[in-house]
C-alpha cells in the first residue's frame, strides 16, 4: 500500500509543535456550578441534527460524589427525547468521558469532564394512552374460538367440558364465609401432626415402644413379646442336664436355626448360665417353629398343627402364638397367618433377638434361617427403630470372617434416639 503524503498544513503544525516544545495536558476541575460539554447516546431513534436540546439541573438531590443531577431534553414535532437520569434508574458506567480542547498558542490540551447521557424517546401521540396489563384471557378466548372452528370432534368436546367445569369466582363471593366456616368445623376434629405421628407409631406391627426409654434395654418390654406366664412354663432343666451341644439342640422346639444354635452354645459357654436369657432363647425357638408351621396350618388346619407344636413346646405358648399372630375371617373357622400377622410375628421375634444379642444382630444369619433376602430382614429391623450398619474390624476379628465376607455383612443396631421409617401414604401402585 502506498503511503499517503502529508499535507503542507500538517507539516507546518508539526514544525510549530516541535518549536514550542512538548505537548501539555491539563485536567480542568469539574465545578458544580459550571455547565461543560455533554456526550449523548441515542440507542434507537436518531433525532435530526437541528433538534434543539436544553440542559436542566436538579437542585434538591445530588448524585454520588456531590455532583448535581442533570437532565437533557429535546423534542421534534412527533417525538420527545429525554435523558435517563432522574425519574429512571441511574446508569452505571465503568469509565469517564472527557473532551479535549487544544490551545495552539500555548501548545496545551485542556481535558474537560463530559458526562454521558443515554437518551430515551416518547411518541407524543401515545403519551396519553395507558398501557393495559397483559393477561392470558384474550389468548385463551382466541384459542377457544380457533379450537371450536377448526378443531376435531375430540378437541371440541374437551373445550366444552372445560367450559362446563370452569368456576365462576364472582358467583362464590357470597358463600365464601360459609364455606370457610364449614371447612374449619370439619377439620377441627382432625389430629395434629404430633397426634398423627403417635397414632402411626401405635399402628406399626411391632411391640409397644417405650418413648421415654433411657437405654435400648428399656425400649421393648420382654413381657410384651413373651408373656410372663409363658416364660414360666418353659423348663430349662432338660437343656442343663444334657451333656453335649448336639443333645441340647435336639431338645429345642426348632433345631434348624443357626442363630438360635449359636446363641445356645454361647450361653452354655459363659462362666455362669443366665437362665432368664435361656428361657427367652427357647421362646425364640418356639416362634421359629410356629413360623415354619404356616404351611401345615394352611393345609391341615389348626388342630393338626397345634398337636404337632404341643409335642415340642407348652400348650399355653401354642395358644398364645395362635391368638396373637393369626386372624380368623368371618364365616371361616380356620385361623390364617396373613402378611400383616407374619410381619408382626417376625418383628416380635427380632425384638427378642435384639435383647439376647446385646442390641446388635447379624442380619445374614436370621435371613438364612428364615429363607428371606437380607434386605427384607433389614427393613423389619428398621421398623423396630434399628440402624443398619457395616461390620467393624472388631466384629471381623470376633467372627473370624475374611475381609470380602465382612463387606457383605450388615448389623442391625438399636440406638437412642429411635428413628422409625416414615409411613408411606397414598394409593399403592399395582
Amino acid at each position: 500500500m502506498d503511503s499517503v503524503p502529508s499535507s503542507p498544513k500538517k507539516r507546518k503544525r508539526d514544525q510549530e509543535q516541535g518549536a514550542n516544545g512538548s505537548l501539555k495536558l491539563v485536567v480542568v476541575p469539574n465545578a458544580n456550578s459550571d455547565l461543560g460539554p455533554v456526550l449523548v447516546s441515542f440507542p434507537a431513534l436518531q433525532p435530526p441534527k437541528d433538534t434543539p436540546f436544553k440542559a436542566f439541573r436538579a437542585t434538591a438531590s445530588t448524585a454520588e460524589g456531590g455532583q448535581p443531577l442533570m437532565l437533557l431534553k429535546g423534542e421534534t414535532e412527533a417525538v420527545e427525547f429525554c435523558s435517563l437520569g432522574i425519574d429512571q434508574p441511574e446508569l452505571d458506567f465503568s469509565s469517564q468521558y472527557m473532551v479535549g480542547v487544544y490551545n495552539k498558542s500555548t501548545n496545551t490540551v485542556r481535558l474537560h469532564h463530559a458526562p454521558m447521557h443515554v437518551m430515551g424517546r416518547t411518541v407524543k401521540r401515545l403519551k396519553s394512552i395507558s398501557q393495559a396489563a397483559i393477561t392470558a384471557a384474550p389468548y385463551a378466548e382466541a384459542r377457544t374460538q380457533l379450537g371450536e372452528t377448526f378443531g376435531s370432534k375430540k378437541a371440541i368436546k374437551a373445550i366444552r367440558a372445560a367450559e362446563r367445569n370452569r368456576i365462576d369466582v364472582s358467583a362464590m363471593e357470597g358463600v365464601t364465609g360459609y364455606i370457610q366456616g364449614t371447612i374449619d368445623s370439619g377439620t377441627s376434629a382432625l389430629p395434629t401432626k404430633e397426634e398423627a405421628k403417635a397414632n402411626a407409631d401405635l399402628s406399626r406391627p411391632i411391640p409397644p415402644v417405650n418413648a421415654n426409654a433411657m437405654s435400648p434395654a428399656e425400649v421393648y418390654n420382654v413381657h410384651d413379646i413373651a408373656l410372663e406366664a409363658e416364660l414360666n412354663e418353659i423348663s430349662v432343666s432338660p437343656l442343663i442336664a444334657a451333656s453335649t451341644v448336639e443333645e441340647r439342640i435336639a431338645l429345642l422346639p426348632h433345631s434348624r436355626s443357626n442363630w438360635v444354635n449359636k446363641h445356645l452354645t454361647r450361653l452354655f459357654g459363659a462362666e455362669k448360665l443366665n437362665k432368664s436369657s435361656l428361657k427367652q432363647l427357647v421362646f425364640v425357638s418356639c416362634m421359629f417353629a410356629f413360623k415354619h408351621s404356616q404351611r401345615t396350618l394352611q393345609f391341615d388346619g389348626r388342630e393338626v398343627t397345634q398337636r404337632r407344636l404341643e409335642k415340642v413346646m407348652p400348650s399355653s405358648i401354642v395358644d398364645g402364638l395362635f391368638s396373637r399372630f393369626t386372624v380368623t375371617a368371618r364365616g371361616d373357622a380356620a385361623p390364617k397367618v396373613t402378611t400383616d400377622m407374619e410381619t408382626r410375628l417376625l418383628t416380635h421375634m427380632f425384638a427378642l433377638c435384639l435383647r439376647l444379642d446385646n442390641f446388635s444382630v447379624e442380619t445374614e444369619l436370621l435371613a438364612g434361617d428364615l429363607s428371606m433376602p437380607q434386605k427384607n430382614v433389614s427393613k423389619l429391623f428398621q421398623a423396630l427403630g434399628c440402624q443398619i450398619v457395616k461390620m467393624s474390624k472388631a466384629d471381623r476379628e470376633q467372627t473370624g470372617l475374611t475381609l470380602g465376607e465382612v463387606r457383605e455383612q450388615r448389623k442391625a443396631v438399636l440406638k437412642l434416639p429411635l428413628t422409625f421409617p416414615n409411613v408411606k401414604g397414598g394409593r399403592q401402585r399395582k
